[in-house]
């Protein structure tokens, strides 16, 4: 009873497996007859599992094959009706960027020409700004020349007067104890004027010596005796020998 149970069973798995163990418990009796008999058993429900599971996929999969056929031709009435639109629709935004394009170089066109002007314009009040700003700066820098060369011409008279009173104050028997250094500056400024000649020659020979050894070296050259010489820087004559003979000396 039992068996034939297990023969009726529609699910080959369960038979497969229950075979499997009725097998084994025979074959650890020792009982190899039914072991080998209910091995081949489970081998049939196999055989039968695999048969209805192959029924079964096929028809599924030609179920599956007619599903598919019949949506594929969906999807082809949709792909086709999509490529049309998409089609047109690609052209209009071809189209229209090509409108967007020319339309936007037209404004950067414009854009890069105002931008140019503008540029230009600002270059043109930065160099008005800067030529006023020099011009008043060459006004000021002439104005402060005028009164620098006023006030120098001016210096300068005042100065040349100044020496020829000195050199007249020498050659009228005085003395240069007394000078400051700028007496001597001022003296022979005017001498280089009055002696250009002689003070020339003494600069070639002894060099741009100070204000009072020109003066030494002058007073010489105008044949004025060592006494003399002495006399006017206030000095004895030996005093005027040794400075002469030092002056000739590092000549």
């Amino acid at each position: 009873m039992w068996k034939k149970s297990i023969d009726c069973d529609p699910n080959y798995q369960t038979q497969a497996e229950t075979y499997e163990k009725i097998a084994a418990l025979y074959y650890k009796r020792g009982d190899l007859k039914n072991y080998a008999f209910y091995m081949s058993k489970m081998s049939e429900a196999k055989d039968s599992l695999y048969t209805r599971k192959k029924k079964y996929n096929m028809s599924e999969l030609q179920s599956n094959i007619n599903s598919s056929l019949s949506m594929k031709d969906l999807l082809d009435t949709i792909t086709s009706a999509s490529m049309g639109i998409l089609i047109i629709i690609l052209l209009c935004i071809v189209v229209f960027s090509l409108m967007l394009h020319r339309t936007r170089k037209r404004l950067i066109a414009v854009h890069n020409r105002l931008k140019a002007e503008k540029q230009s314009l600002e270059q043109a009040k930065t160099q008005i700004k800067s030529l006023k700003k020099e011009s008043a700066k060459k006004s000021d820098r002439i104005e402060r020349l005028n009164n620098d060369i006023m006030v120098a011409s001016q210096s300068s008279e005042a100065n040349a007067r100044c020496g020829k009173e000195l050199y007249l104050h020498i050659k009228n028997g005085g003395t240069t104890v007394t000078w400051t250094k700028q007496d001597h500056e001022l003296c022979m400024a005017y001498c280089k004027i009055e002696f250009a000649e002689t003070m020339a020659e003494i600069e070639r020979c002894y060099g741009n010596i100070a204000p009072r050894k020109q003066l030494i070296m002058l007073l010489q050259h105008l044949n004025y005796d060592y006494a003399a010489i002495g006399r006017v820087l206030g000095i004895n004559s030996d005093s005027v020998r040794k400075n002469i003979a030092r002056i000739t000396l590092t000549k």
